[in-house]
């Protein structure tokens, strides 16, 4: 099962799935323990950190094509030696 987890000031969100469309919502100022689920409650503070998270998995996404295409330019004798680097 995938998991995604945002924080923004002393809200904690947690998505369950895929998705992002199972979410536990915190607020770690009032219940550091995670006992309360304001997700039904707060469902805009919600739908704000799934944004958040889904702006960093697009960017994340952006930075790993960039990433594969400066790999694709190197020789194989280069890509040997980063290898042997462990």
């Amino acid at each position: 099962m995938a998991m995604a987890c945002a924080w923004d000031g002393s809200d904690k969100v947690i998505f369950h799935g895929s998705d992002l469309e199972r979410a536990e919502l915190f607020d770690l100022a009032f219940d550091p323990g995670e006992a309360v689920n304001l997700a039904e409650r707060r469902p805009e503070t919600v739908a704000r950190l799934r944004e958040m998270i889904l702006a960093w998995q697009a960017e994340n996404a952006r930075i790993r094509d960039r990433l594969g295409e400066a790999t694709q330019t190197l020789d194989e004798a280069t890509r040997e030696r980063l290898r042997a680097l462990g």
